[in-house]
This record gives C-alpha cells, structure tokens and sequence, in this order.
C-alpha cells in the first residue's frame, strides 16, 4: 500500500479553528482519502503540542503534530528544528512520497533529507506575483524572499491548483504537471438551496487590502441610497494593527451602514456551513486571489457567487451562469451586478443550480482525493 507524509506548517490541533486557505484545502483533502487504499500522515510543525502527538483521522489518515521550538524566527526553527524533524519522521515512517502543502521558508526543512524519497509540492500561490501587490515593503520583500527560496528548494514534481497558477509558474517543465482543484467539505454539498431569499450577503476571509471589502461598502452604500438594501454578513478578521481596520470601521459608521453590515470576526469551521445556508449570494470583491476555497464552498452550498474576475477566479465562475464577475476595484460594476440580483429570486435559483453542479465535479473530496492518488502513482512510476 502506498504511504504518503504530507506536510504543512501550524496545523490546528482543534480542525474547527481552521481559517481557510491551505489548511482547508489540506483537511478537505485528507477527508476524502477515507476508504482509498492509501496510507498518509501528515506531519505538522505544531507549538501547540509539548510532545510529539499523533491524532487518527480516519483508518486512511492520522496527523501527528511536532512541536518546533522556541527560536523567534520561524525561517530558522524550520532550518535547525524541522530539517531535524522531518529527517526522524521519514525514517520512522518510511514514506513513498514526501508531499508538501506550502512552500516558502518551510522548505527549509527539505536541508534534512528526503532520505532517497521522491517528493511534491502543491502550489497554492505564486509568491513573486503576491509581492507585487503587497501594500508594504516588508511583505514585498518577505514574498520575494519565498520565490527565491522556492526557486531553490522546490521539490520537482509539483501540484498546480488552477490553470491560472499554472501558468505563472512559466516553466516548460510545468506541462507535464497536473491542475488538481482544491476539495470541499462534504458538509457544503449538503446545504439545501434557498427557499425564499432576502438579499443576504456573505463574505468570508481574512479582511485586508487585498480582498477589497472596502469596495464592497461603498457599493453597498450607494444601493442602500437608492433603496435597494442588501444585509451583508462578514466572517473573517484583520490582521493585528491592521489600519486598514480602522478605515473599514470608519466608513462603516460615517455611511451608516451598521444596520446592513454586521462583522462577526473569525468563527468555526463548522458554524461556516450555517451562514452559508441563510445566504443568498457569496461575495469577493479581492484585488487578487490563486483560486478560493471559500468560492468553491458557496459554489456547493448551490449559492450564487460574485466576484472580482482577478486570478484563478474567472476559471472557477462562468458569468451569467454558475456566477458573475466583475472588473477589479470597479465599484460601477459591482453596482451593476448587485441590481441585476436584487430581488431576482429565479435568477438567483438558476445559478445557484449550476454552481452547484460544477461543484461536484470539479471539488468533491472523494474526487480531489483520486487525482492526487492518480499523480502519486505517476510520480513513483517517473524516473
């Protein structure tokens, strides 16, 4: 039976405290391994833990959590530390793959060895394309910094999750690669579509710069002027001393919007779901995205999505049929969308329906899951 060591950095002891993003993508993953016959552990670099601590999954899958160190510096705890703990591991568990799920300054950790493993890595982002649009010089040098160590440490086989990554990576090589979509929970396939709707929004993410909810305020403002209100809920938080807090808050309150706009900070993984089904239309007005978990989530919950035709986004969602798109950072467009589904229930209906449909075909996890086999089996079978 093929074994696998997956590895990602930080991965929550409690999965419900997951966020999105890698480790989302990852548990889904790991899900939808259950009855494949394949063994995986994934090995996470974990401070939570005093001691090392391995948690079953499923018969498939266990995770077992490391605890790294203390040094302040995660670059150089993944170098002296990791390097040390993933060589241990592969020994203990004698892998046929080493499968990274991030790349960055954790593949520092790759200096141990792989010990005559082959291995792969999942591309999440593009960390040169990141930094140009970082909004200050720290986080463009810190992305900078992760190209230049993937350029260099990058295991060779790789896992592009869109056509759109895919094709940023502008390598030959990367042609014989394949595009794997991330997985979504099974949960969200199960959420009924809506029966009645009341022009409800929600927004999930990390609130920053990047994902532009601020352009979404101001659309809403201007809609609610004219009387079409929609109540917009917003799972998520920002990031500590953020002063983009402040200027969401700010414009909150001088446009008061606090009986539409409700901010109910970072919740649970399985409370996701819940607001999911008293949605009615999914919304990420981002600057930039690779492709979001969080779309492909509302996409099987049978929700209307609209979004930023930016990234990997426009290869997700069809506009005018499982979803619509809009220009970047265009507040008009994303007006004009808004008025176009307002109170337009059969609209609403019909693309929800498709949605969901490319859902189940592209992100179920027992899918995702048989891709990835798939791939591994190419990868022992390469030279």
């Amino acid at each position: 039976m093929m074994r696998i060591l997956m590895l990602v950095p930080d991965f929550p002891v409690d999965t419900n405290r997951i966020k999105g993003g890698v480790h989302s993508a990852v548990i889904n993953l790991l899900r939808g391994f259950a009855g494949k016959d394949i063994q995986v552990r994934l090995l996470t670099l974990n401070n939570e833990v005093a001691k090392d601590t391995v948690v079953r999954l499923n018969e498939q899958v266990d995770i077992k959590y490391c605890n790294y160190g203390s040094i302040p510096s995660k670059a150089l705890s993944y170098l002296v530390r990791g390097s040390g703990i993933l060589k241990r591991n592969i020994e203990e568990y004698n892998p046929d793959i080493v499968h990274y799920q991030i790349g960055g300054f954790f593949l520092f950790t790759t200096l141990g060895g792989y010990l005559g493993r082959k291995s792969v890595l999942t591309v999440h982002g593009i960390p040169s394309h990141e930094a140009r649009i970082q909004p200050t010089l720290k986080g463009k040098l810190t992305y900078y910094l992760y190209a230049w160590v993937n350029d260099r440490l990058a295991p060779f086989h790789t896992i592009c999750i869109s056509k759109y990554s895919k094709a940023l990576m502008g390598q030959d090589r990367m042609d014989q690669f394949p595009i794997i979509y991330n997985a979504v929970n099974e949960k969200f396939f199960a959420i009924p579509p809506r029966q009645e709707h009341a022009n409800r929004l929600l927004y999930v993410g990390v609130i920053n710069d990047r994902k532009n909810i601020l352009l979404l305020l101001e659309a809403l403002a201007d809609l609610t002027g004219q009387g079409k209100v929609f109540q917009l809920d917003v799972i998520g938080g920002f990031a500590k001393n953020d002063p983009y807090e402040l200027k969401v808050k700010k414009f909150i309150a001088d446009n008061n919007l606090e009986r539409v706009v409700k901010l109910h900070g970072w919740k649970p993984q399985d409370e996701l779901p819940g607001f999911l089904a008293d949605a009615d239309i999914f919304i990420l007005p981002s600057k930039q995205e690779t492709l979001p978990v969080a779309i492909e989530e509302a996409m099987a919950a049978s929700r209307c999505v609209i979004a930023s035709a930016v990234g990997g986004v426009p290869e997700m969602v069809e506009d005018g049929v499982s979803g619509f798109l809009f220009e970047s950072g265009s507040k008009d467009a994303l007006v004009s969308v808004l008025e176009k589904v307002y109170n337009n229930d059969a609209l609403l209906d019909r693309v929800g329906k498709a949605a969901h449909e490319q859902a189940i075909a592209k992100y179920a996890p027992t899918t995702v899951a048989e891709q990835t086999i798939g791939y591994y089996k190419q990868v022992l079978s390469s030279r």
